[in-house]
């Protein structure tokens, strides 16, 4: 009894470190395809410094400027009253203008605030975080039963939280100093496009600095010091990875 006892125990523990090499090995796998990705699109996108910061205003103006020229007055003979109906017209779209007597129709609404707000947070950036903090968890736990144990999941839940605001800092400040920069590469991003005051993206970014930080020192039970060099390092990282002198870009 004693010797199968013994077997059956080196096979759960052989069985449980194959399955910590496979989790192990494919963490390695993503964060070398993740690696790669990067260095592929570093080399793909050219470098903006301040002379590229000069050269895309340059071409957002070049951009304003033909799109103005292309736009035309069209007279319609359908307004009501005899008057006109005017309709400008860039390529293949066209902006009702009304009968020219009175200001533009702008009543089809923009994107609600919660929605924008997502779009800022870059979600796949978002989402990524959220896959890898409870796959870290799970593999620093002793025993998978260890993981679903009442402290684990309120210490995973404590510290995801700080942790997704800190991504939203470092996203949200690369947008708010690189917005020349997304005009013309990342468009359809919501302070390039105008759907989000960079003023506003400062404060989101401000008050998930403040959250992030504040929750890595106020509990004595889960701001442990792991928990606290993962914050502060990323925040000094993600600063100097934005803003001057450093811009680690």
């Amino acid at each position: 009894l004693a010797h199968m006892t013994a077997r059956a125990s080196r096979s759960w523990a052989m069985c449980r470190l194959g399955s910590m090499s496979t989790l192990i090995g494919l963490g390695i796998a993503i964060a070398f395809l993740s690696s790669a990705s990067v260095v592929v699109s570093a080399f793909q996108t050219p470098h903006l410094g301040a002379k590229g910061h000069r050269l895309a205003t340059h071409k957002v103006s070049r951009t304003s400027l033909c799109l103005q020229q292309q736009r035309r007055v069209v007279q319609g003979s359908h307004a009501p009253s005899g008057g006109t109906t005017q309709r400008y017209v860039s390529g293949s779209s066209a902006i009702d203008l009304g009968d020219g007597d009175g200001p533009p129709d702008t009543s089809q609404p923009g994107p609600s605030f919660l929605t924008t707000l997502w779009r800022f947070t870059r979600p796949h950036t978002l989402i990524g975080s959220a896959i890898a903090i409870p796959s870290i968890f799970l593999l620093a736990s002793p025993t998978y039963a260890s993981f679903f144990e009442a402290r684990s999941l309120a210490s995973l839940l404590y510290a995801a939280v700080p942790s997704l605001l800190m991504n939203l800092y470092i996203t949200g400040l690369n947008q708010i100093t690189d917005v020349e920069i997304d005009k013309i590469n990342k468009p359809e991003l919501p302070i390039a496009k105008g759907d989000l005051k960079p003023s506003t993206a400062t404060a989101v970014v401000l008050i998930a600095l403040a959250i992030s930080l504040a929750m890595s020192v106020i509990s004595p039970s889960f701001s442990t010091q792991g928990l606290q060099v993962a914050l502060w390092g990323s925040f000094v990282l993600g600063t100097m990875y934005s803003l001057p002198p450093f811009r680690m870009k």
